[in-house]
């Protein structure tokens, strides 16, 4: 009679017993479960019993102390295959030396023995007490009979087959080519047949696939889960519900068909691993899932991430058991919600935002989109090397740097300094304050920053069975994950209940990533040493000292470190090697609590803060602060003309003209500090400050003080003030204002061949004027003035009526500024000097230079000793054609003559010298005190003639004849950001320009108006309806056929793009009626720019 065996210690010996197989040990031996479910008590009952009457070949130790018979494994493998996991029925016949024998059926097999024999896996050896037992007797006769046959058919452990008798003993695998296979299969599941469990997540398996591994045992643990431990042997009790843990892995998997995914391995070497069914279309899930849902084990956080399937199917079991409280969760008490924090402070758990400075490797600033808040937040269940304090305490105590502390920072700062950003907030920590040092309890605040517009492609899925799934969608970066896999932060191990980052198991698998590949912290090497730059500005001596590197540098790459408020930055400098502060040259912001303050010190932030620029250092002040430039890349102009132009700054006396001009862009919009600006209080008090800074005395009402900006005065007045010169004969160069030249200037008249009159724009008329004797300056001549008015008029001629209407305007789109220029000096190809007549200081500069080498007689005194100029060197010379002196730079010297090729840098026209008439530059008018006035220029839109053209000369001579000694509006269409002087010096022709522009010649009755308006030279608003496009410079040679569209487009506002058009509606209307060099039609495919 079958019955369920229920507890061993009252199962009787004998009697027919019902169970299911859950281990074969060996080819004679089984182990057996009864078929009732585990108990309060623990798991059922089983017994582990060996086949009467037969003998199967023994299995070696694990140990390797006893090797394996012949065809030991084979016969244990035919008989786990034949009743693993099958029902049977056994009766116990006897039992020897604590091992029972026993009588095994299977339903519809019948005797396990007998059949087992039959197929040559065992040979029968009956048993003394069978000789008196009939039926005994008759079942040794049948196990005879069944050996006989395997013997007869060569079946088992009988064949003659020399390669099964090859492999009749498992070879011992070679543990490293065991472990090369298996790093070879990757992700690819492996045979395997599961031999013990050790714990319920902890288990041998011995390879089944042929390779090298073939037989070998490995070791696994299961990837994603812990199960309860079994606790050490005679040592300590198992931890609760670890016996149920380990009986639920055996009976499923216990020398069962497996397929085994090996995912990664431990610091010590074990791999862990996810066991799948054999078949892959079973409804059963992977161990791991099964052991969470039942409550029998927990999610690992260091290897959940490497389950197969990922750690999301194994968290939802959890949850879902800890819902239930089932087993291991019967005491389980869920975390605080994180939810009523942000409540109270009025704010969603997911913002977007913008990060405006980097505080560590795991720490930032963001300032909200919404609401414009600034927030300190920490990376969530991260962390990042510490960087030290600073303090002279830290310095004191030697505090440094943790290792790879810079290099996180520095990678943050590079991936999303300025960019938009979105912030899941996911919970807080309390810091508790210390009232006896009045310092206030601290909240803070971590959250998973994900980077916004770019996208991250996750790796390919598989699900229960190692099947590839379909690829979830592209997800934005995780800043924390980004920061791990770079071996540059590690993951926070949380405790059980604690909150962290809902992308964990993606950084857990990030950081095993990192620790397999060495990077980072990970890595076994030292630490790169970090570089210590050194403190320029620490002391006065110490600035002084850094600032010929500086200047020789030019500009150099460095990174904004902090804003100390809208016009000091502290900056650092690998290039440079050092740390210095650095304030902006010429402009000045509101600091500490003046208007403004603290919107400029936004603005900075928000611009150039912690960005990387480029910075060039002019000089030091007392304090040991560098004064010079900053550019960057998020500026369309450099920092302090940004500033100047959105009202946060002022413009001081030594600024930079295109500030100036700026800022009286601002005064006009009325922004920032500008909003109750008064005019005539403000230009009555720079004027005073100007006069004052430079020690050029004072003026009485019958002067002009606006003359020092080039405001042209009457002819009485020129008469006036030359007669009221100091006594050493100087005279404002350029009182008119047309191009605040030097005595001696006539604007560059033509001559009857077309040429230029000689000198540039130094006239020959002058040359023997004596030193003393101060030419006034002639304003363009009567001669000129026709020919350019004759040109004007063949232009309205030719579109048929001077007097006709011109084309209606277009709209222009933003508000558009005008620049007030005078051309000084005409270069080819459209290129020209000018000087900016707007707030132009280039009258006092030139004045300055005479006072300063007045007494200076290169025709009696020698210069200096050890003053030997070289090529790109900055010096003053006494012009040979007037007798004066000029800024210049070197571009050639010749020793055997003893002669300098130099360039004017406030005027762009060359000499050659004698190095007697050379000088140092005095700092007073050195380029840190007064910039170059000479801006080298060219024409926007068009392209003059190529010099294969037979129009090349006749239209540079037109070009020259229209533009040089003239004064003009003109409508800035590109600014170079970062132009070089000094290639624009030395080849002036080549460079490229720093200013591309479309320029409208003065016309006479503006000239008249503008002479009592001291304000006639400041920036005024560009209107389509009085800066018409056909009738610019360009527009003017382009209707004469004397120039083309240039491949090249500048500009991309509206303005630069009407005229451009319109400019080249002149051109087609040229070439229809074969004017200049389209004479003999169009040119296009026989010359190219």
């Amino acid at each position: 009679e079958s019955k369920h065996f229920s507890t061993l210690g009252g199962m009787p010996v004998t009697g027919w017993l019902r169970g299911t197989v859950k281990a074969v040990p060996s080819g004679d031996t089984v182990l057996i479960v009864a078929n009732a479910g585990p108990t309060s008590a623990g798991p059922p009952p089983e017994k582990i019993v060996t086949l009467a009457g037969i003998i199967a070949p023994r299995m070696g130790r694990r140990d390797g102390s006893y090797a394996d018979e012949p065809f030991a494994f084979q016969s244990r493998e035919a008989l786990r295959r034949a009743l693993i996991g099958e029902p049977v029925t056994f009766k116990v016949e006897s039992e020897y030396a604590s091992r029972e024998f026993a009588l095994v059926f299977k339903d519809g097999v019948g005797d396990i023995a007998v059949e087992h024999c039959k197929n040559g896996w065992c040979v029968g050896k009956p048993s003394r007490e069978d000789e008196n037992d009939e039926n005994a007797m008759k079942r040794n006769q049948l196990i005879k009979e069944a050996e006989e046959d395997a013997k007869q058919f060569f079946r088992g452990k009988h064949t003659c087959d020399p390669l099964l008798l090859n492999k009749a003993v498992r070879n011992k695998s070679d543990p490293r080519l065991v472990d090369e296979f298996i790093d070879a299969k990757g992700a690819e599941p492996i045979h395997c047949v599961v031999e013990v469990a050790l714990n319920g997540s902890t288990m041998k398996v011995s390879v089944c696939e042929e390779g090298p591994a073939r037989g070998a045992e490995v070791t696994i643990l299961l990837a994603g889960v812990v199960a309860p431990a079994m606790g050490k042997k005679n040592e300590k009790e198992p931890e609760p519900h670890a016996r149920e843990a380990k009986y639920f892995a055996e009976l499923s998997v216990l020398n069962r068909d497996v397929r085994v995914v090996f995912v990664g391995k431990d610091k010590y070497g074990n791999r862990f691993a996810s066991v799948l069914p054999k078949d892959d279309h079973s409804s059963i899930v992977p161990l791991a899932n099964a052991l969470v849902e039942r409550g029998l084990a927990k999610v690992s956080d260091y290897s959940a991430a490497l389950a197969l399937g990922g750690a999301g199917p194994l968290r939802t079991a959890e949850a879902i058991a800890k819902t239930n409280r089932i087993r291991i969760w019967h005491n389980y008490v869920p975390p605080s919600n994180e939810d009523s924090h942000f409540e109270n402070m009025g704010r969603s758990r997911k913002i977007q935002g913008k990060v405006i400075e980097v505080v560590s490797g795991d720490s930032v600033i963001i300032e909200d989109s919404q609401t414009g808040e600034e927030m300190k937040v920490m990376l969530s269940s991260v962390r990042a090397p510490r960087i030290a304090p600073l303090g002279r305490g830290a310095r004191e105590r030697s505090v440094k740097d943790e290792p790879y502390a810079r290099e996180a920072k520095e990678f943050v700062r590079t991936r999303v300094i300025g960019k938009k950003v979105e912030i899941n907030f996911e919970y807080t920590k309390t810091i508790a304050g210390n009232d006896a040092r009045d310092i206030p309890e601290k909240i803070i605040e971590f959250a998973t920053i994900a980077l916004i517009g770019e996208v991250v492609k996750k790796p390919p899925q598989y699900n229960n069975h190692g099947i590839p799934i379909e690829a979830e969608p592209e997800d934005a970066p995780n800043l924390a994950e980004l920061l791990v896999i770079r071996g540059l932060a590690s993951v926070v191990r949380h405790r059980e209940n604690e909150a962290r980052s809902y992308k964990y198991d993606d950084l857990l698998v990030a950081e095993s990533k990192a620790i397999q590949q060495k990077k980072g912290v990970h890595s076994p090497k030292d630490a790169p040493i970090p570089h210590d730059l050194n403190d320029a500005s620490e002391n006065v001596k110490k600035a002084t000292q850094f600032l010929p590197f500086l200047q020789r540098a030019g500009k150099f790459h460095g990174v904004v470190e902090h804003c100390i408020n809208g016009h000091r930055f502290r900056v650092s400098s690998q290039n440079a090697g050092a740390v210095f502060t650095l304030s902006l040259s010429g402009v000045r912001c509101p600091t500490r609590d003046e208007p403004f303050a603290k919107e400029a010190l936004n603005y900075v932030r928000n611009r150039v803060n912690q960005r990387e620029v480029q910075v060039a250092a002019n000089s030091v002040d007392k304090t040991g602060t560098f004064r010079g430039t900053l550019e960057c890349n998020t500026l369309t102009l450099d920092l302090a003309s940004e500033l100047v132009r959105a009202g946060l700054a002022r413009v001081s006396f030594h600024g930079d003209a295109n500030a100036l001009e700026v800022e009286k862009a601002a005064k006009i919009a009325r922004v920032g500090i500008w909003k109750d600006w008064d005019e005539e209080a403000e230009e009555a008090r720079r004027l005073a400050e100007e006069m004052k800074a430079n020690n050029l005395g004072g003026f009485n009402e019958d002067q002009n003080p606006a003359r020092f900006y080039g405001s042209k005065l009457h002819d009485e007045e020129n008469n006036n003030n030359s007669n009221n010169n100091n006594d050493n004969g100087l005279h404002s160069p350029g009182g008119s204002g047309k191009v605040n030249g030097p005595p001696g200037y006539e604007g560059g008249v033509m001559n009857k061949n077309g040429n230029t009159s000689p000198g540039g724009y130094l006239s020959s008329v002058n040359s023997s004027a004596s030193s003393t004797a101060a030419a006034p300056v002639v304003r363009k001549d009567d001669q000129q003035i026709q020919q350019q008015q004759s040109t004007r008029n063949q232009y309205d001629n030719r579109r048929g009526s001077s007097s006709s209407a011109y084309p209606q305007a277009r709209d222009s789109g933003p508000p558009v500024y005008t620049t007030r220029l005078g051309v000084t000096e005409t270069l080819r190809e459209g290129k020209f000097f000018a000087q900016i007549l707007e707030r132009s200081v280039a009258n006092e500069l030139w004045q300055l230079v005479q006072k300063e080498y007045a007494n200076d007689d290169p025709d009696v005194k020698a210069p200096p000793p050890g003053f030997e100029p070289k090529v790109n060197d900055l010096i003053a010379i006494k012009s040979l054609e007037d007798n004066r002196w000029y800024r210049a730079t070197v571009n050639f010297r010749d020793e055997n003559a003893k002669e300098l090729d130099v360039m004017c840098i406030d005027f762009g026209h060359n000499e050659r010298t004698s190095i007697r008439h050379a000088r140092p530059l005095h700092s007073s008018v050195s380029l840190n005190s007064y910039p170059p006035q000479a801006r080298l220029c060219q024409l926007a839109h068009i392209a003059m003639p190529s010099r294969h053209s037979d129009y090349k000369d006749f239209a540079e001579s037109e070009f020259q004849r229209l533009v040089h000694g003239g004064e003009f509006h003109a409508v800035v269409d590109a600014r170079m950001k970062k132009f070089d002087f000094d290639h624009a010096w030395s080849s002036a022709v080549d460079a490229r320009p720093e200013l591309t522009l479309t320029i409208w010649p003065v016309e006479d009755d503006e000239e008249e108006a503008s002479n009592n308006k001291k304000d006639s030279k400041l920036a005024k608003p560009y209107s389509p309806e009085q800066f018409l496009p056909e009738r610019s410079i360009q527009g003017i040679l382009a209707a004469s056929g004397l120039c083309r569209m240039s491949r090249f487009k500048v500009g991309y506002t509206k303005t630069s793009e009407d005229n451009r058009e319109a400019i080249q509606g002149e051109v087609d209307r040229a070439r229809r009626d074969h004017c200049g060099m389209f004479e003999y039609g169009d040119v296009d495919s026989d010359w190219e720019r």
